[in-house]
């Protein structure tokens, strides 16, 4: 089968950008983040605000005006805006899909008119319109197909299998409406579809998009014979024949039998990078087993994509070598997943003992990635007995990253032995931060790398000393509190949170004027940052300081909705004990097309 280069650079776009994302939509690999974490953040969680949708009844008039026009432009407008309505869930809305449906329905309709009513009706998602869908979709257009065929399916409306049905096979249809057809009999499902569907997969002339389509909805619709299609694919035993090898591995992707793992197991090894990632994603979701002889071959592949499906297979395998070696990976999802895994498997308490024996050899390695990934990976575990070796890497003076990694697991430890030496390396640190500040407070542009790293580092060493109530570092983390001084964002907030919890209860102590001004600070020139803002109002609470809470409560009036009101609204609470509720954040509804004239308006 011969194809444009073009059409096969769009034929494998299509085919392999979801496999090509490391781990795929919604998985581990996704979540996993840098491990660099801030508990001040955490602790009072602030809640995340609920929206209040509000919607002017105005609108529904001047709809129903513009609707009565004969402008087809107009009435397009119109379908738009009760588009964006029905996505919004606006209510009042029903009485316009009579309109609407006679719009899409209509023969005399322009096409853009009735593509429009379409997309206004699928969005308004009552199902009572999919008679009308269906009548429109049959008038012809593919951007009106594209838009029905999800509703039909979202509404699982079974008159539209047979008009489906009619489109496969059909030369004279769209390729893309066709493709729509196929997968909407796959999600339905129509297996009194299936012969179609072989038919397509086997028609060498077929389309490749089309043919594709096909192959994964038989493996949706379980289709029997699937095994013995993809062993009789036309031009499947040429060289260099992709498009029946990819084909092949959609057949057989739901990997319900031997037969099916067996023919992705050999795919699986596949010289086609797209052929290759579908195959083992699928095999891991199927029967994992069946990749266990390629576990190293797949972790030590070039694309990354591969390199973390081998950290999926070594996670199931609770091959905690491979996942170490991944600890080096030069792609951050690919060693960040190896991380989060072998912390799974140290928390198992049968694999516990060799997880942290293979991380503190990892402290020692001459590989920065590694070292961070395994000093944030003991810290994770909480495993105490390793906060000899973190400290140490410290005296090394290494890599910043593993410098960073080292501290952030001290913090998660909390180890008391290592106050004392911490409380140095902060000291040393904050010296460093007032210097590359210099004498006028600005950081300069050579140094706002170092600078920032510096900050980093002390951000976690306050944050360890208000967990852990030292007071010893009372006189150093009260440095941090004005807000010309020569220190970031990040570490102010942690020293003020950290004297909130060594200096809970006191609710004469000094610093609650320093923490009032740092609230207060809204200067219009230099205004004090929003996170040494929100920190201060949380320490006023903690400290107890009553006389704080009408300050408290003007800043939660005054914006509700903000962070640093939601961290007052916290301290109200714990000063009154009544927790005032839960603000919303208002959402008015407003068209592209066009709005009731507000009051105040000209």
């Amino acid at each position: 089968m011969t194809e444009s280069p073009r059409l096969l650079r769009h034929f494998f776009l299509i085919t392999g950008a979801a496999v090509l994302l490391c781990g795929g939509r919604g998985s581990a690999a996704t979540r996993a983040g840098d491990g660099i974490d801030q508990p001040m953040n955490r602790q009072p969680l602030l809640p995340k605000l609920q929206t209040a949708e509000t919607y002017d009844p105005a609108y529904l008039v001047l709809w129903r005006q513009a609707l009565a026009e004969h402008s087809v432009q107009v009435r397009c407008h119109v379908c738009e805006a009760l588009a964006q309505a029905g996505r919004t869930k606006f209510p009042g809305l029903t009485p316009f899909m009579a309109t609407l449906e006679n719009f899409a329905a209509g023969r005399e309709e322009k096409p853009v008119l009735r593509q429009s009513a379409v997309q206004a009706l699928a969005a308004i998602n009552n199902p009572s319109a999919a008679p009308a869908l269906l009548q429109a979709e049959k008038r012809g257009g593919v951007d009106v197909a594209l838009a029905a065929d999800l509703a039909l399916v979202r509404w699982h409306y079974q008159p539209a299998v047979p008009w489906w049905r009619s489109l496969l096979l059909n030369r004279h249809v769209a390729v893309l409406v066709e493709i729509s057809a196929i997968t909407s009999i796959a999600k339905m499902p129509a297996p009194q579809a299936i012969s179609q569907l072989r038919q397509l997969v086997l028609n060498a002339s077929t389309d490749i998009r089309i043919r594709l389509a096909a192959a994964k909805a038989l493996a949706r619709l379980h289709a029997k014979g699937v095994v013995g299609m993809a062993n009789k694919l036309p031009g499947k035993h040429l060289p260099d024949a992709v498009e029946p090898d990819l084909i092949a591995v959609w057949l057989v992707s739901a990997g319900h039998n031997v037969s099916q793992q067996n023919i992705l197991a050999t795919l699986a090894r596949n010289k086609n990078l797209a052929v290759r990632v579908i195959a083992v994603r699928c095999l891991l979701r199927a029967n994992w087993h069946a990749l266990t002889p390629d576990t190293q071959t797949l972790a030590k592949a070039r694309n990354s994509t591969i390199r973390i499906l081998a950290a999926r297979l070594a996670r199931r395998e609770k091959n905690v070598a491979v996942l170490a070696r991944l600890l080096n990976d030069v792609r951050r999802p690919v060693r960040w997943y190896a991380r989060d895994a072998l912390v799974r498997l140290g928390r198992q308490t049968h694999l516990a003992p060799t997880t942290e024996h293979v991380l503190m050899k990892l402290l020692t390695v001459d590989h920065p990635r590694q070292q961070q990934q395994a000093a944030l990976a003991l810290g994770m575990l909480n495993y105490r007995p390793a906060a000899g070796a973190l400290l140490r890497l410290l005296r090394e003076k290494l890599h910043p990253g593993v410098r960073l990694g080292a501290l952030v697991a001290l913090r998660r430890l909390a180890v008391p032995d290592t106050l004392a030496p911490l409380f140095l390396y902060a000291k040393y640190d904050a010296a460093i931060s007032r210097r590359m500040a210099g004498p006028n407070k600005q950081v300069q542009a050579a140094t706002a790398k170092e600078f920032r790293i510096c900050n980093d580092e002390l951000a976690q060493l306050l944050q360890l000393f208000g967990k852990t109530r030292y007071r010893s570092a009372s006189a150093l983390l009260a440095k941090f509190i004005p807000k010309k001084s020569p220190y970031g964002v990040t570490a102010r907030a942690a020293a003020i949170w950290a004297l909130g919890k060594i200096n809970a209860g006191d609710k004469h102590s000094p610093l609650v004027g320093l923490f009032q001004g740092r609230l207060a600070d809204q200067s219009m020139l230099d205004p004090e940052a929003p996170a040494v803002r929100r920190m201060s109002a949380i320490s006023l609470a903690r400290l107890g300081s009553v006389a704080s809470l009408s300050e408290l409560q003007g800043f939660f009036a005054e914006e509700p909705t903000s962070d640093i009101g939601l961290a007052c609204r916290w301290a109200i609470g714990k000063l009154t004990g009544k927790m005032p509720a839960r603000p919303m954040f208002p959402v008015e509804f407003r068209s592209n097309f066009i709005a009731p004239k507000r009051p105040d308006s000209p």
